[in-house]
């Protein structure tokens, strides 16, 4: 009930439960309530408060929002002076290590790895649905806004002649699959909109369904509970 905030007004002791999961889980940690503009003195204060960007991130970071037609940001060492149009991505940005998205709780790898797996949609192709764990969260004022951008990495898919040596692709309802547990190094920038569902995780030592060549993860997408699509 606390996760899924389901409280039914059936009894009086309703109101007493979702009084005490305000107080355990406040709805203002939430995601959708860190929507307020920014003045421009709150801004700065914001990015004061902040860490560099590695460059490998910012460098993605930008590459996302021209892949969203956004072509006016530039980086803030580009084209100096920055031309009237231009809009420069900050080089600072705060780096929580988590984050609540409806009622829930999303982590770096690094603070909590259970909460870190995730299916996601792909952002140049909604249709196409992803997995890989959550290695950093940026949280940057673009326009006076606070934007939260997710770095993933991607699952490590195994070969297909492999994945057949698994139960799992004659039983789709099961929404389960094996990838390699060797890290991909390959790393995508989502928001909180692609993100889909937790993933369980299960780590398989070699052997595991006969693959002698390498360890294994099997994860399931089935917490997603038909909630995002």
């Amino acid at each position: 009930m606390l996760h899924d905030r389901t409280f039914k007004a059936d009894g009086s002791s309703s109101e007493l439960v979702a009084g005490l999961a305000k107080i355990l889980q406040p709805d203002e940690n939430d995601l959708k309530h860190q929507l307020k503009p920014l003045t421009g003195l709150e801004e700065a204060k914001f990015l004061g408060k902040g860490k560099q960007i590695p460059d490998s991130i910012y460098t993605a970071l930008l590459a996302y929002l021209h892949s969203l037609g956004q072509v006016n940001w530039c980086a803030h060492k580009q084209h100096l002076p920055h031309l009237a149009h231009e809009l420069v991505l900050p080089p600072a940005g705060l780096s929580p290590s988590e984050i609540k998205l409806e009622g829930r709780t999303f982590s770096c790898r690094q603070s909590h790895e259970g909460n870190s797996g995730i299916q996601f949609k792909s952002p140049s192709d909604l249709s196409i649905h992803l997995t890989g764990h959550i290695d950093t969260i940026w949280q940057i004022p673009l326009q006076g806004k606070v934007q939260t951008f997710f770095v993933v990495q991607k699952h490590t898919p195994i070969p297909l002649y492999l994945l057949r040596d698994t139960p799992y692709p004659s039983m789709p309802e099961f929404a389960t699959t094996v990838v390699d547990a060797t890290p991909s190094g390959q790393f995508i920038i989502i928001e909180a909109e692609h993100i889909l569902t937790h993933l369980t995780v299960l780590k398989r030592p070699q052997g595991t369904y006969g693959i002698n060549t390498r360890s294994l993860l099997t994860i399931c997408w089935s917490l997603n509970r038909g909630r995002r699509s």
